[in-house]
């Protein structure tokens, strides 16, 4: 017994020679097909057919080339047509639906490829919008307690700036009470000795004018002017300063000739030079101006000029000179005076100091002049220096700003 691969191939070649036989007409071997057509279905076990080709093999072998044999054997030929159209279209059939079935598969797969890659973008994108969500919020949080640590950063620097200024404040003030304190009570004493000099003579003059000749009646009067002068000169500085520590004397800066500021007051002081025979000397020049504050430029020229006469000996000088650049004027008043130690040096400016020195004729001060200089240069926005030896005499440099 064949295999059942092996009957369906002999059926395939059966066909081919039954196809052949009538093609060609001849009734040769066509009882030995039919034999085997039998045979071939009974072993595909389609016993049916088997028993008809077995008929048509004995028909066949009986009727032999006679007419009833043909057409018998053109309706079995028919009939064996029809069978195979019939199986040929079952396959076409099963093969559609096969098909459809394979297309209706590949489509329900592509959806569901579809869906998933839907659902996973969906999800994907989900994932993204919430990562990019947290780590959003989470920098903005960032952001806002970076700020808020720098402003309390901010807020403790401004605190500690205002405490330390509020200490730095209260010792200045704690300062400035204890050098106005000191102050005071040295202008009371130098205040007190001018009038002591002054009433003392005047009442000499006023009870025994007659009593006196005309160079003792001379040389009490010289004292009197004396101290009224220097009385008056210190309260001249003293209103002076006290309007600038009540903030009274207002920075307005303005441009003028400097030659002409140190002229005028000069010329205020050439009877106290002519007095000890001082030369006075103006070195600026006439088209030098300055822009500056020029009442508290007069306060600063008089009193270094008249601060120089003093501490210069009989025949002496004192000249002023100015030189400019870009920015600025330097101003130099120079003596040839008995100068100053390094110690003294670093009183003249310092009210706390209470740096006092008499004249070379024993002319009297507070030193009040110099602290108001200093003071004025610095409101102009300048600085001023001292040089000076003991015996050579002695430079007060100070600058001021160039007018353009």
């Amino acid at each position: 017994m064949l295999p059942f691969g092996k009957y369906t191939e002999a059926l395939s070649y059966l066909n081919m020679a039954q196809k052949i036989r009538y093609e060609t007409g001849s009734s040769i071997m066509g009882n030995e097909i039919f034999h085997l057509f039998a045979l071939t279905w009974a072993g595909l076990k389609d016993y049916r057919k088997a028993w008809e080709y077995s008929q048509m093999e004995l028909v066949l072998s009986d009727s032999i080339h006679t007419a009833e044999t043909d057409q018998k054997i053109a309706e079995i030929h028919a009939r064996y047509q029809t069978e195979k159209k019939e199986a040929e279209n079952q396959i076409l059939r099963q093969e559609k639906e096969l098909k459809n079935f394979q297309l209706k598969k590949e489509k329900k797969l592509r959806q569901n490829i579809i869906l998933s890659g839907t659902i996973s973008l969906f999800f994907f994108i989900t994932l993204l919008v919430i990562v990019y969500l947290f780590y959003r919020d989470k920098s903005k949080y960032a952001r806002n307690l970076a700020k808020n640590n720098q402003i309390i950063e901010s807020q403790k620097t401004a605190l500690q700036y205002t405490l330390n200024r509020l200490s730095r404040n209260e010792a200045k003030l704690m300062e400035a009470n204890a050098t106005k304190d000191k102050f005071f009570s040295i202008i009371a004493h130098d205040l007190k000795n001018p009038f002591s000099s002054i009433i003392g003579y005047s009442d000499l003059l006023s009870e025994s004018y007659l009593d006196f000749d005309e160079k003792e009646k001379r040389t009490m009067i010289r004292q009197i002017n004396t101290a009224a002068g220097n009385t008056y000169r210190l309260l001249e500085n003293l209103l002076q300063w006290s309007r600038s520590q009540m903030v009274l004397v207002k920075h307005e800066p303005e441009i003028f000739h400097l030659h002409a500021a140190v002229d005028e007051n000069i010329n205020l002081i050439k009877d106290m030079a002519a007095h000890k025979n001082i030369i006075l000397a103006s070195l600026v020049g006439e088209n030098l101006k300055v822009y500056a504050n020029r009442e508290t430029v007069d306060v600063v020229i008089r009193n270094l000029v008249s601060n120089a006469v003093k501490f210069t000996e009989r025949n002496g000088s004192v000249k002023v000179e100015a030189l400019s650049n870009e920015h600025m004027v330097k101003v130099t008043v120079s003596d040839t005076g008995t100068g100053m130690s390094d110690e003294e040096k670093q009183k003249v400016f310092r009210i706390e100091a209470g740096f006092r020195k008499p004249g070379t004729e024993k002319e009297t001060g507070t030193g009040l002049g110099l602290i108001l200089c200093k003071e004025f240069v610095e409101k102009n926005g300048r600085s001023i220096c001292v040089e000076s030896e003991i015996g050579k005499g002695s430079r007060f440099i100070f600058t001021l700003p160039l007018a353009d």
